[in-house]
C-alpha cells in the first residue's frame, strides 16, 4: 500500500506544480484592447475636401459606436462627434469643421474608448469664389483651340497635374454625313494657371489612339485625389461604347486603360485592354471614378433597351481594375443618355432617358426624364436612391458640372434646342435646391464632350469646357470648343 500511495503522490505532484503555474499565468493582465487605425481618407492616397462637406474614414478597430474624429490644424483641435448612422467598426461618415482653413492641411484622428488613432494629413481645398449667374462664354481659339476633328459622341476627362497645371482628354468620336465614321484618336491639352490668368496650349496634342475605334462610349480617370494611385501617378479608362458607325446601337464590353506621364501630359506606352472587362456590351452609360471605385452605370443594352445594372471595380495602387462585380442596389430607374457626377459621399443623376433607342445620335427628346437622383456612397457600396428636385425641362444627352456643391446642368435634347443652362446648390442634406436659369453658352449641341478644370485662377471661378458634338437641330457634327472666361 505504501508502495503504490509514493507512486500516486509522485504522479500527482507534476501536475500540483502544473496547476500552480497556470494559475499564476491566469493571473497576468490581459493585453490591452486594440487602438484605432486609419487606412486611408475617401479610399485616396492624397484626400482633398472642402470644408462643411463629408467624408469617409476608412480603417480598424472603430468600435460600434460613436467615439471622436479630431482635426488637427497647426496645433489646435477640433473635435466632431459624427452621427451614429455613419459609425461602424471599419468606416466613419464625418463632415469637415466649417472653421478650418481652405488651402491648409489638418492632421486626422480617431478617438474611441480605446485611445487616439494614427494621423492622416487631409488637405482642405480653397473652394474658387464662384457666382453661376456671371458666367461668360467663349469659343475663340485665342481662348482654347477648337477640337481638331468635328465630331458627336466623344468624350472628355480632366487630370490634376500641379496647383498650376493640368490636363484635359477628349477620346473616341463619331463623324457625321452620309457614311459615319467612329474614331480611334485621343487627344489632349495642357491647362494652366498663372496668378489670375487661366490659359490652355495653343493646339491639342495626340495622346495616343485607341486599340478600336469607340463613340458613345464612357471615360474615367484615377489620380491620387481620389483613388489609391500614388502621388504622381494617374490613369486614363474608356469604357464600352460603339466600335463600327452602322451598329444599331453596338456596344462592347471592353476597358481601356492607359498610364498617364503628368510632367508632359503625353501617354506612358500605350493604351492596353484591361483584364477587367465589363460583363456585357455597354452604350449610353455614365461612368465615375470616386473614394477609389470605378462605378458604371446604367446605359443601353446592346439591343437598345436600357438598363438599371451598376457595376463597380476597384482602382489598384498600380491604376489597374479588380473585377467587375455586379452592384446589388441597381438604378433608380432603367435609363441611359443621362449625366452623373459624385460629391460629398453621394452619387447624383441628372435627365436621360427611360426607352430604347437604337439610334445614339437621335435628338428626339420624346422618352426624356427629368427626374434627379442621389445615393449616399458608404464603405463603397450604394445606398438606397433617393429623388432630388427635378430638372425644370426633360433633359438627355446632355452634360452635368458640379464645383463643390454648385451644379450646372447644360446642352442636350429637350424640346428641340439645346440652349438653356439650369444651376442649383446642393444643400446640407444632400438634396438639390431649386434650378435657376443661367447665361446661354451658345453652343446648341448634345453628345458632346465636357469637362472642369481642376485648377482655378487666382480670384476667379472654375473652367468649364463644351467640347463638339451634334448640332442640336441638324445632328452635324461640329469641333467648336466653347471654355467661360468668367468669372
Amino acid at each position: 500500500m505504501k508502495r503504490y500511495a509514493l507512486i500516486a503522490l509522485a504522479v500527482l505532484a507534476p501536475a500540483a506544480i502544473m496547476a500552480g503555474c497556470s494559475s499564476e499565468d491566469d493571473d497576468d493582465p490581459p493585453p490591452p484592447p486594440p487602438l484605432p487605425s486609419i487606412s486611408n481618407i475617401n479610399s485616396c492616397a492624397d484626400p482633398k475636401s472642402p470644408v462643411s462637406t463629408a467624408i469617409e474614414i476608412n480603417g480598424t478597430d472603430f468600435l460600434s459606436s460613436p467615439g471622436t474624429v479630431r482635426f488637427v490644424e497647426s496645433t489646435v483641435p477640433t473635435d466632431v462627434v459624427p452621427s451614429a448612422a455613419g459609425w461602424t467598426e471599419d468606416s466613419i461618415i464625418v463632415t469637415v469643421p466649417s472653421g478650418l482653413t481652405p488651402g491648409g492641411t489638418v492632421t486626422v484622428y480617431v478617438i474611441t474608448a480605446n485611445g487616439t488613432s494614427n494621423g492622416v494629413d487631409l488637405d482642405i481645398v480653397s473652394v474658387p469664389p464662384f457666382s453661376p449667374s456671371n458666367l461668360v462664354w467663349s469659343n475663340s481659339n485665342s481662348d482654347v483651340p477648337d477640337y481638331p476633328e468635328a465630331l458627336r459622341g466623344l468624350r472628355a476627362e480632366t487630370v490634376p497635374y500641379t496647383d498650376t497645371q493640368a490636363y484635359l482628354y477628349v477620346s473616341g468620336g463619331q463623324t457625321s454625313g452620309g457614311t459615319p465614321t467612329n474614331r480611334a484618336t485621343v487627344s489632349f491639352l495642357t491647362l494652366t494657371v498663372s496668378g489670375a490668368t487661366f490659359s490652355s496650349s495653343a493646339s491639342w496634342s495626340s495622346f495616343g489612339d485607341l486599340p478600336s475605334a469607340r463613340a458613345f462610349h464612357a471615360m474615367a480617370a484615377a489620380h491620387s485625389g481620389n483613388s489609391p494611385v500614388a502621388a504622381g501617378s494617374a490613369y486614363l479608362y474608356v469604357i464600352g461604347g460603339q466600335n463600327t458607325a452602322t451598329d444599331t446601337p453596338g456596344g462592347t464590353a471592353s476597358v481601356y486603360s492607359a498610364a498617364v506621364n503628368l510632367s508632359t501630359g503625353a501617354i506612358f506606352g500605350t493604351w492596353t485592354s484591361s483584364t477587367s472587362s465589363l460583363p456585357d456590351a455597354h452604350i449610353g452609360h455614365s461612368a465615375i471614378v470616386y473614394r477609389g471605385r470605378l462605378f458604371v452605370m446604367g446605359g443601353y443594352l446592346g439591343s437598345g433597351n436600357p438598363r438599371d445594372t451598376i457595376y463597380a471595380a476597384d482602382v489598384n495602387s498600380d491604376g489597374t481594375l479588380t473585377p467587375f462585380s455586379l452592384q446589388a442596389r441597381t438604378m433608380p430607374q432603367a435609363m441611359g443618355s443621362f449625366a452623373a457626377f459624385a460629391f460629398g459621399g453621394r452619387i447624383y443623376t441628372t435627365g436621360g432617358e427611360n426607352a430604347a433607342s437604337t439610334d445614339p445620335n437621335s435628338s428626339s427628346d420624346t422618352n426624356a426624364i427629368g427626374e434627379c437622383y442621389m445615393a449616399q456612397l458608404v464603405s463603397g457600396a450604394i445606398g438606397t436612391w433617393s429623388p432630388v428636385t427635378a430638372l425644370s425641362k426633360e433633359r438627355m444627352k446632355h452634360l452635368v458640372w458640379n464645383s463643390f456643391g454648385q451644379v450646372i446642368v447644360a446642352e442636350g435634347a429637350y424640346g428641340g434646342t439645346s440652349s438653356e443652362l439650369r444651376g442649383c446648390n446642393i444643400q446640407t442634406d444632400g438634396t438639390f435646391g431649386s434650378w435657376n436659369g443661367l447665361n446661354d453658352i451658345g453652343a446648341h449641341v448634345y453628345n458632346c464632350g465636357s469637362a472642369m478644370s481642376p485648377i482655378s485662377p487666382t480670384g476667379g471661378g472654375p473652367r468649364f469646357f463644351v467640347i463638339a458634338g451634334a448640332d442640336a437641330n441638324t445632328g452635324v457634327a461640329t469641333a467648336d470648343v466653347w471654355v467661360n472666361t468668367a468669372p
